[in-house]
């Protein structure tokens, strides 16, 4: 299984035949780790396996505190919590997540961490922490160690795959998974995420009796820095029946009673958790105490050691030398996994476009609750969503394509496919002219009257034109179409950097002789206008135009002479104002205009993207 490593633990006759009839179980830890590439030797231990984890371990070698190491009575405890590690039969040591201040440089690593908890690195399983994605404020802390680089380099494969933080393991008979609760550092931790679904595939995979799974930052906690980051990590294991999550974040110790995903207390399937923030750095307190909270501790380093027996587990947390408080007890696994596949989607409609397809549904069922969708394309999955809708987009207009969507569940169950063939809208026909300027001169109309090529006012690409006037020039150009349209769409994008106490052109239309029918301008009050050059009539919108700023405008003309009808989109909006029935006599339109061709006008105007054509231009 991908991001799976295994230390396998022999265990004896008699362990076996008790794994034989002690009932399923599986813990989860609240740390996420990225699984190396080479599987570790098998372990040999005389009894059930013995772990220990601790988060937020280890201070900043320029701490004022940390003083070679040694600490002092109240922070930077690392080399002393690290003391209980060290030689005790330990089988794995899971690191919580924020295991060197403040930003897990490698340069901190090896001044700080190295020398006391790297000391048991060999067993080391480590979590990602968000204090190792930090670049500012620490030893070694830059730019350097952006995506966590320091612990990725200082743990190498025991931290997984770099850039993941994501990976799972076996501990005797126990699978133990690691996540990242870093989720926009990890690409995502929601279900349709590359980590969510990998979790999902990773629980459907493995039956162990019993399953362990940790990451760094908690969903529930008294100490005032919980997040919503790890609901849907909660909401797979709670469905896959987990029994213990283990999270740092808050520098305190918490154990919570078994609960399910939404805080309500379930003793039959609910999941415990622990914090354990005591690794070391620091101390937080508690601000407001959560419902199901059982035992808590702001004042003692120490570590949390559990015993992995085949259908159940002990805790008991361990304190540094010379302080008291522990906390102890065994609970039982549950071992109620779900197995049920959800129904599969009913109703699949699709709604065809030019190069996209929508696709709604009617929902699925589960005997939990349906988690997302998975949606195909040809068969081969091309996004999920929490929703009973989608839109396949990047299609090939004038296609048939064959969609499929399938509903899955928190545990990875998979429903079977509901599936539609739909073919896109035809294509449309090339416009009869554009020009995007990246030419770089004005070679694509039939006339320039000082229109000029411009990079520095660009909407696409690198290249567009420019027209500029103090009241003498007329910057325009005009293209003759190859052939009378009594129908026509045209678009372009526009800009207005400068501009008088005047009206300024930005397009016309006109026969192909000459004859002026249509013009688009805009008023020197900041809206847009049009006048009919046949009738003579001007007509000014209520709608605004933001100088400075980039535009798109289109205008529709259907010539009809005095039922002749204009629609007209900014930013495509429509202009009601310029939408309406106009006499533009009989000839049809033959030639398009950019810019203005009237003197004593000031302005300074950037064009780009024209588009002209019968067919509407695509978005």
């Amino acid at each position: 299984m991908l991001g799976t490593r295994r230390v396998a633990l022999e265990m004896s006759r008699l362990k076996r035949a008790r794994l034989a009839v002690v009932p399923a179980c599986v813990l989860a830890v609240g740390l996420v780790l990225a699984i190396g590439a080479a599987s570790p030797p098998a372990v040999s231990a005389a009894g059930d396996p013995v772990i220990a984890a601790a988060g937020d371990i280890a201070c900043d070698p320029a701490n004022p505190n940390f003083k070679g190491g040694a600490g002092t009575s109240a922070n930077c405890r690392q080399r002393y919590t690290s003391d209980l590690a060290v030689g005790t039969g330990l089988t794995a040591v899971l690191p919580l997540g924020d295991n060197q201040y403040e930003c897990g440089s490698l340069q901190a690593f090896q001044q700080s961490y190295d020398p006391s908890w790297g000391r048991v690195k060999s067993i080391t399983h480590p979590a990602v922490g968000n204090h190792e994605y930090l670049t500012t404020g620490g030893t070694g802390c830059d730019a350097s160690n952006t995506a966590a680089k320091g612990y990725f380099d200082y743990f190498g494969a025991s931290a997984g795959t770099r850039g993941q933080g994501y990976y799972s393991y076996d501990v005797g008979s126990w699978h133990i998974i690691a996540l990242n609760s870093n989720c926009g550092d990890a690409g995502g931790c929601s279900p349709g995420s590359a980590q969510g679904q990998w979790l999902a595939s990773d629980l459907a995979a493995h039956t162990n009796s019993c399953t362990l799974a940790y990451w760094h930052i908690p969903l529930f906690s008294s100490g005032g820095r919980a997040a919503p980051n790890s609901q849907s990590f909660w909401t797979a294991l709670y469905a896959a029946g987990a029994d213990v999550i283990l999270n740092g974040h808050d520098h305190t110790y918490e154990r919570f009673a078994p609960q399910d995903p939404s805080g309500r207390r379930d003793d039959a399937k609910g999941i415990r958790e622990f914090i354990v923030g005591t690794g070391g750095a620091n101390h937080t307190s508690f601000t407001t105490i959560m419902p199901n909270s059982e035992v808590r501790n702001s004042s003692t380093y120490g570590i949390l050691k559990l015993t992995l027996h085949p259908g159940s587990y002990d805790w008991q947390f361990a304190p540094e030398a010379g302080a008291t408080f522990t906390d102890s007890g065994t609970a039982q696994c549950t071992g109620q996994s779900d197995t049920t596949p959800p129904s599969a989607p009913s109703g699949l409609v699709a709604a065809p476009g030019q190069t996209s397809v929508g696709l709604s549904w009617s929902a699925a069922s589960d005997n939990v609750a349906v988690a997302g969708y998975n949606v195909y394309v040809g068969g081969n999955r091309v996004g999920s969503t929490a929703a009973t809708a989608y839109t396949a987009s990047g299609l090939s207009c004038g296609t048939s394509y064959d969609f499929a969507v399938e509903a899955f569940d928190a545990a990875g169950n998979v429903s079977s496919r509901a599936s539609v063939t739909a073919a896109t809208s035809a294509c449309l026909p090339p416009p009869l002219f554009s020009d995007d300027f990246e030419t770089g001169d004005l070679s694509h109309w039939t006339t320039n009257f000082g229109l000029s090529p411009d990079s520095s006012q660009v909407h696409l690409g690198t290249w567009a034109a420019r027209a500029t006037s103090s009241g003498t020039g007329t910057p325009y150009a005009l293209a003759q179409l190859s052939s009378g349209q009594a129908n026509l769409y045209y678009k372009l994008w526009f800009k207005i950097l400068g501009q008088g106490a005047n009206v300024v052109d930005l397009l016309k239309l006109r026969t192909s002789t000459g004859a002026a029918l249509l013009t688009l301008f805009a008023s020197p009050t900041g809206v847009l206008g049009y006048q009919n050059n046949v009738t003579t009539v001007s007509t000014y919108s209520k709608t605004t135009v933001t100088a400075g700023a980039w535009h798109s405008v289109e205008v529709h003309v259907v010539i009809n002479d005095t039922t002749s009808q204009t629609e007209t989109w900014l930013d495509g909006q429509s202009v009601p104002d310029l939408s309406k029935t106009e006499s533009l006599g009989t000839t049809p339109i033959g030639r398009i205009q950019l810019g203005e061709n009237i003197t004593g006008r000031t302005y300074d105007l950037a064009f780009d993207d024209v588009t002209v054509g019968p067919n509407r231009p695509a978005p």
